[in-house]
């Protein structure tokens, strides 16, 4: 019975990716690059466990949850972290279900000169998918938060955890959290599914308590 069920996951995932491929975006627009997303430690996600076939799903994966994502973060109106970015920069995304796209935000803080500010974006999308409201909101904080935020950073090791989690369990429907830092020109990003009780998930939500947006805990996952 657990055979059926993860062969039906994984024909559910298929279609699921293949649905995707319409919405590949021009790689000028892309957010990341495509390596962040090449999932070569998790054999069982698919079904294709080596040789070729593997190498080349996995590609075919990773270009479509890169175009998936950065159209997200394009309608969010965010700059590209990864690219020429002058200060130093951390940002929490999140998305719902891979597959919908409804409200994601991002929250994202900076040290300008020593001004130290949270951006926060949010689209709430009506569930006709006609009307949305996006929020655009910066919040000022002083140097002694940004110290908190960075000793927190430090704790977690952020800049050694790997980008991709390994798994035994296959995921196929749950959110995306991703996190984001670039210092000294150094870039790092960590993208977990269902990520609140990842490593990332506390600083993800202390971001979450500085800006101003209305989202509470439980309605996260």
């Amino acid at each position: 019975m657990y055979k059926i069920l993860i062969m039906i996951n994984l024909l559910i995932f298929c279609f699921s990716l293949k649905a995707q491929e319409k919405d590949y975006i021009d790689t000028n627009k892309l957010y990341f690059q495509d390596e962040y997303f090449l999932d070569t430690i998790n054999p069982q996600a698919d079904g294709t466990i080596c040789g070729n076939e593997f190498i080349e799903s996995r590609k075919r994966s990773a270009t479509i949850r890169n175009s998936y994502y950065s159209k997200q973060l394009l309608s969010l109106k965010e700059p590209k972290l990864h690219q020429e970015y002058p200060h130093e920069v951390y940002r929490f995304t999140w998305f719902g279900y891979f597959g919908q796209r409804h409200n994601p935000f991002t929250i994202r803080i900076e040290n300008h000169n020593e001004s130290v500010l949270v951006v926060s974006k949010f689209i709430s999308r009506a569930k006709n998918k006609k009307e949305s409201m996006f929020i655009n909101d910066t919040v000022f904080l002083d140097n002694k938060t940004w110290i908190r935020f960075n000793t927190m950073i430090k704790d977690i090791n952020f800049w050694e955890i790997p980008t991709i989690e390994k798994s035994s369990i296959v995921v196929m429907d749950g959110s995306t959290w991703i996190l984001e830092g670039k210092k000294n020109y150094i870039y790092h990003a960590v993208f977990r599914i269902n990520g609140k009780d990842k490593e990332i998930g506390d600083i993800c939500l202390f971001l979450l308590r500085l800006s101003n947006l209305k989202i509470k805990n439980k309605e996260l996952y």
